[in-house]
């Protein structure tokens, strides 16, 4: 019965710059979405009657859903890939957005917000599978190009929500534009996305491979039937058949023994980026949440022209990600984190010292290209450490605890003195990021063991058995 088992083979070039193309169209309608919900927020807090001490309550209440929508997605993601997540998350979170154009009380606004935070947490832990799957395909940096999208779909959401302000608009045509602009856009572009079947594990799990190499035989002869009995089992109960990728028919075998899921530990480095993500992640929450406030608050901008503080944030961090994979490939991703924290916190400070509204907004995307090349790097680094799936959702539930938690704090700190004064606590939290970057260091680059299972496997005279895309033929 064994004999008509056939293991997954890894998807094509032209395959892979599909899905290369596919996640980029997804990280922009994310960005998009989010874009369109920061806009509306300084109408829809008037709508509403609350001041931004009560802001800052719901903000932290909401947060909720977004660490229980990582939690849940990380497991989801485990058992069923990621394509339901990215799909099923967007389309909870469009509706969650548009709900929030229709809140008139500050109870309404909890639960329209906790319903968009737990859709984004979903899709959030699907994405960047899909993301870091892609980047262990290509061998190379293309994390913050990835999330580079997502700023520029920001800064287009944003764009659009200042356009149909002077269209004269409310909050709930404007969200419900990009509700159904989100659902829509995602929907289109699941199709590219790698399936379950097509995700390339043997790039995260080689190591194993390497410790078990396979019995030596001729490139030229062709592999033998690999029972169920012999196939791998990975840590998260995946069955990986002869080439490392996942062998599905094995794995619906009623004979096959499956071993209980070990309890994964996040080790020391996995906390500290996990840290680092939420420090980061609650100073990218601040720009999201308090920019266009903070404009509306210090000058008396009008709704179309605060809209440019979050614009203006999210233009640079589009355009430093686009670039700071090159530069992270030369001098190492602790130092882009370490960098662009020193260049973030100066672009607070001129938020803080400003009296003028254009070099208000020049601070803003100050704050934007210091904080390009972070997240993308602690994201990296967290999809590259064992048990990738688990460990990637714990670290985006604490960085979206930050991106919650960090506006909330300035809410508080806003009600006793000012917005534009509560930016102190953000320039605060990222100089210890600055210390905390030193964990990026004690990350394996990319594809390095992928690398070293490819070459013991190979001296043992299985070159053909962990086909990785970029390691060479015997």
């Amino acid at each position: 019965m064994f004999d008509t088992i056939h293991s997954v083979q890894s998807p094509s070039a032209g395959r892979l710059r599909t899905a290369r193309a596919s996640v980029f169209a997804l990280y922009a309608t994310a960005g998009f979405l989010v874009g369109t919900w920061s806009g509306v927020i300084p109408a829809v807090a008037r709508a509403a009657r609350v001041s931004p001490g009560v802001l800052g309550v719901v903000i932290v209440i909401s947060s909720v859903g977004i660490i229980a929508g990582a939690q849940v997605g990380g497991r989801i993601q485990q058992r069923s890939g990621s394509i339901g997540l990215c799909v099923g998350g967007l389309a909870l979170a469009a509706f969650g957005a548009a709900a929030v154009g229709v809140s008139g009380d500050a109870g309404v606004l909890c639960i329209a917000f906790t319903i968009f935070t737990f859709g984004m947490g979903l899709n959030d832990v699907g994405m960047n599978m899909q993301a870091v799957l892609v980047e262990r395909a290509y061998r190379r940096p293309i994390m913050a190009a990835f999330h580079a999208f997502f700023a520029l779909g920001g800064a287009l959401g944003a764009a659009a929500m200042l356009g149909t302000a002077r269209l004269g608009w409310g909050a709930l045509p404007q969200l419900s534009l990009g509700a159904v602009a989100a659902v829509i856009a995602v929907c289109c572009v699941a199709g590219g996305l790698l399936r379950r079947a097509e995700e390339p594990r043997a790039a995260v799990d080689a190591r194993s491979a390497a410790s078990t190499p396979a019995p030596p035989r001729s490139s030229a002869t062709p592999a033998p039937p690999r029972s169920s009995a012999a196939a791998e089992l990975l840590d998260d109960g995946v069955v990986v058949g002869p080439q490392g990728w996942p062998d599905l028919r094995a794995d619906t075998l009623p004979t096959q023994r499956r071993v209980p899921r070990p309890r994964v530990r996040m080790t020391r480095v996995a906390w500290t980026l996990g840290l680092t993500a939420l420090l980061l992640m609650c100073t990218e929450g601040v720009a999201i949440d308090w920019s266009a406030l903070q404009l509306t608050q210090a000058f008396h901008a009008m709704a179309g022209v605060s809209a440019f503080g979050y614009g203006a944030f999210a233009v640079s961090m589009m355009v430093g990600r686009l670039l700071v994979d090159r530069l992270a490939a030369v001098v190492g991703p602790a130092t882009v984190v370490r960098a662009g924290s020193l260049l973030g916190a100066l672009g607070l400070v001129v938020v803080v010292v400003s009296p003028s509204l254009w070099v208000t907004i020049a601070g803003w995307a100050m704050l934007g290209l210091g904080l390009c090349g972070g997240v993308p790097q602690v994201f990296t680094a967290a999809g590259n450490q064992p048990h990738a799936a688990i460990v990637l959702s714990r670290v985006l539930t604490l960085g979206y605890v930050g991106i919650f938690a960090g506006p909330a704090l300035i809410g508080l700190f806003a009600q006793a003195t000012s917005v534009t004064f509560a930016m102190v606590v953000p320039v605060g939290l990222l100089l210890v990021a600055v210390v905390l970057a030193g964990a990026l260091r004690r990350v394996p680059k990319i594809g390095v063991p992928a690398r070293r299972a490819a070459r013991g496997a190979r001296r043992a005279g299985g070159a053909d058995d962990v086909p990785i895309l970029g390691t060479r033929r015997a």
